[in-house]
């Protein structure tokens, strides 16, 4: 990416202590249940951006959402109906409540809600247990299923992921806490209403075979070396050890 946009590239060691140290100021700033430790990575990054002297970067959330980057995406297109499966009153229930939910019991967004369900009755005390249908997730309406119904798998993915990840969570708790928790403002290009309008009209199938991918140029802006998270800045797993790095795409002119 450095190569292709001609920019500065940064890159610095995490690991296992560097999360560990960070993981109370994550929940901090998160303010909400976290079920990983990639926002510790993610401050390292918006510490890295401040120490350069940086306030504003662009990011890539929004991308695999638009354009299938997930696996999931790639999942979907295999149409693989659990047929392998023993006829349980488990798999009963987990197709029933898929269908429920997404209107299709072979969209595998989310699966094992029965196990899960168990999981949690275990877990909560017998009076919070018994309210349990009255908060779960599974009993809500998550999404407009009507709006599913007849959609190519790719779009369907795309709808669910915007609804349930995109704004309570990768622009929450992954991107504006952690970047703000620096005092770094973070933009999101790949979320411009006319990248939005043309997403999903571009051939579904470049979006899934292709290897390599498009990304729109922003416009009005200058080479910088600043970025952060999605597809200008990465984090590679290597064991326990985590690099991290970021590519500048383009700082907005202030």
């Amino acid at each position: 990416m450095a190569d292709r946009v001609k920019s500065t590239h940064h890159e610095i060691l995490f690991d296992w202590p560097d999360i560990i140290g960070r993981i109370k100021a994550a929940v901090y700033h998160a303010e909400s249940p976290l079920k990983e430790s990639y926002n510790t990575c993610s401050l390292a990054l918006s510490e890295l951006v401040r120490r350069e002297g940086l306030k504003v970067i662009l990011t890539g959330e929004g991308s695999d959402e638009l354009f299938g980057g997930y696996v999931g995406y790639r999942f979907d297109m295999l149409q693989r109906h659990e047929t392998d499966e023993p006829d349980t009153a488990e798999t009963q229930i987990e197709r029933q409540t898929r269908q429920k939910l997404w209107g299709d019991e072979r969209f595998l967004y989310e699966r094992n809600f029965y196990e899960f369900r168990q999981t949690k009755a275990a877990v909560y005390s017998e009076a919070v247990g018994q309210m349990l249908d009255d908060f779960s997730s599974e009993q809500l309406a998550l999404v407009d299923v009507t709006k599913m119904s007849g959609r190519h798998p790719l779009h369907k993915r795309s709808y669910a992921d915007f609804k349930l990840r995109l704004a309570d969570h990768l622009l929450s708790d992954h991107g504006d806490r952690v970047s703000l928790a620096n005092s770094v403002e973070a933009r999101y290009p790949f979320l411009d209403k006319e990248v939005i309008e043309f997403a999903p009209n571009r051939p579904r199938q470049s979006s899934l075979e292709r290897r390599s991918r498009e990304i729109p140029r922003a416009k009005n802006c200058r080479p910088l070396s600043a970025a952060r998270g999605g597809r200008e800045g990465e984090i590679r797993l290597c064991s326990a050890r985590q690099s991290l790095s970021f590519a500048a795409g383009c700082a907005l002119d202030q």
